[in-house]
């Protein structure tokens, strides 16, 4: 019953500004896609959008910056966007005068010198899965039904803060929620599971950020993504929230950007318990990306994982990773650092009026004799992304991103669990894993309150068996690999999997949107046969982005 009395005020509700007044962006809502369709379309060369989430005061920014570029209908969705085309229905403010009073947020109150919002957050989904199996064929009733909160605001010019509370259930086909438990937190893989493989979870992030000139520090608990692309190979946001400490630099045509987080280890069973936490890890990483001309930008990325033992014991070491502006590599070899280091590179290149050349590429282990011998060498453990961004096509508001992913076996692995580059089972990296090569293709449409949305994703792996490492697993140590030499892309168990998800929906209200959905998953094994599964659902957002399955 009071689901639909909810559902029902929903719809009253009056229009609202979708510019957030404080906290930071979802990285995946319509605002990011906008400012990089925008970038793609040469209307921001100046902007540094590589890494996400922005605050909201970076994203109101560049909004205003697009004041004088846009015209016809990329203005009029601009113009959506920042709320200019709608406007809270003077009855409803008179009647309940504590709704709206700053025209963007369910509850809010401000001051001069402070602000607080405060504003609901809703998943609800429903719908229906047919599945086949080697075994014969099931179906089942899915949803999703996640209920929350979101609290932001400033104090002062400089400090903003956000806190999202999420508590949600969940029923979703086998090879959904496979992947879907990947995404979760330890916390929330204790909690109870429903009938029919649901879940029942708890999500909480919370972020307090301090903005001085040229400076942006962030702490608290959230995701990151760092590079350009759909996802990413140096610091994707596919593993659960984590806590970090986080400080953006930007001065001339430099973004240079620390982060400094807190990891923890895949969860191990006792006696008792189903699951226990081993200790946290910590892991240092910087990326500075440079602007070497307004079409053309580059970045640089280090990283370095210390195990628990070194964390707590080594304190020249964790002195030396906490200085911003040191190289990570040097430290190491000047040290002896026991810890996993990473580097990678990688560019974002406007070729043209909306069209985009970018790509990543990350180095975990490498020797270039072995390359140039050509013998299958375990060690060469690296990951290429390279993709394309096209804006310019027939139909107006509409944008393509295609992209192609190669990851080595053993990539992100290292000799102990503790050191792999992973938060809670998840890599910190590209969602697919180590051993596998992926092409995706993702088509947006925006008009206005009209959004259409498909993804094609083809993935190839090779999966561990018999108890053989094979290298698809990166928490795996590469300790347990299976050999020295010949190794080679996609051995084991060879998977190949389809993946399609369309979306048409209308915005309601901003951030209220009602979706219709429909997800194909195809699954080959070579040894355990073939899965299809198909999953139509009807979806109603509040305030939170649409969950894809792998970004």
């Amino acid at each position: 019953m009071y689901k639909r009395i909810l559902f029902a005020l929903f719809l009253c509700l009056p229009a609202t500004l979708h510019a957030q007044q404080d906290g930071v962006l979802q990285i995946r809502d319509d605002v990011h896609l906008f400012l990089l369709n925008a970038q793609t379309q040469g209307y921001l060369p100046d902007a540094i959008l590589s890494h996400l989430p922005l605050s909201a005061y970076e994203a109101r920014e560049y909004l205003l910056a697009l004041d004088s570029s846009l015209t016809g209908s990329e203005r009029a969705y601009w113009e959506y966007l920042r709320g200019e085309t709608s406007s809270a229905p003077s009855w409803l403010t008179r009647r309940f005068p504590f709704l709206y009073t700053n025209g963007q947020d369910v509850f809010s109150t401000q001051g001069k010198n402070y602000a607080l919002q405060i504003n609901p957050l809703l998943y609800l989904s429903f719908g229906r899965s047919w599945e086949r199996i080697p075994e014969g064929s099931l179906q089942r009733t899915t949803w999703q039904n996640t209920r929350g909160i979101r609290v932001s605001g400033h104090l002062g010019k400089h400090i903003f803060f956000e806190s999202r509370l999420e508590e949600n259930q969940t029923v979703l086909p086998p090879l959904a929620r496979d992947i879907f438990l990947k995404r979760l937190s330890w916390a929330a893989e204790r909690r109870d599971f429903l009938p029919e493989g649901g879940l029942d979870y708890w999500r909480v992030t919370g972020i307090v950020g301090v903005r001085i000139p040229f400076v942006e520090l962030r702490f608290g608990r959230a995701r990151n993504k760092w590079g350009p692309g759909l996802s990413s190979l140096l610091l994707s946001d596919y593993a659960p929230p984590y806590d970090q400490l986080q400080i953006r630099t930007s001065f001339w045509r430099l973004q240079y950007t620390n982060l400094y987080g807190i990891m923890t280890d895949p969860y191990k069973p006792r006696a008792g318990i189903e699951a226990e936490a081993s200790a946290p890890r910590f892991i240092a990483m910087h990326r500075l990306a440079l602007r070497l001309h307004r079409r053309l930008q580059l970045g640089f990325y280090e990283s370095v994982t210390l195990d628990p033992e070194a964390f707590r014991s080594e304190t020249q070491m964790l002195a030396a990773f906490l200085n911003p502006i040191i190289f990570y590599r040097a430290v190491d070899i000047s040290i002896g650092s026991p810890g996993n280091m990473l580097i990678g590179t990688d560019w974002y290149w406007q070729f043209g009026r909306g069209l985009a050349f970018y790509g990543q590429f990350l180095l975990d282990e490498f020797r270039f004799r072995e390359l140039i011998a050509r013998r299958g060498w375990w060690g060469n453990k690296w990951g290429l992304l390279t993709g394309l961004h096209i804006t310019r096509l027939p139909v107006s508001g509409t944008a393509l991103w295609v992209e192609y992913v190669l990851q080595r076996p053993y990539l992100y692995s290292n000799r102990t669990t503790t050191l792999s580059y992973t938060h809670l089972r998840a890599p910190l990296g590209y969602p697919t894993g180590p051993n596998s090569r992926t092409l995706s293709l993702y088509l947006t449409h925006r008009r206005q309150m009209y959004h259409i949305d498909v993804l094609v994703l083809w993935l190839q792996r090779g999966r561990d068996a018999n108890g053989k490492n094979y290298g698809s697993n990166p928490i795996k140590p590469y300790t347990t690999r299976v050999g020295d030499y010949g190794i080679s892309l996609l051995q084991g168990v060879r998977q190949d999997s389809w993946l399609v998800e369309t979306r048409a929906g209308i915005e309601l209200l901003p951030r209220l949107s009602l979706d219709v959905t429909l997800r194909y998953q195809l699954l080959k094994d070579a040894e355990n046969g073939v899965y299809r599964t198909w999953n139509p659902a009807l979806l109603l957002r509040w305030g939170l982005p649409y969950q894809s399955l792998y970004f």
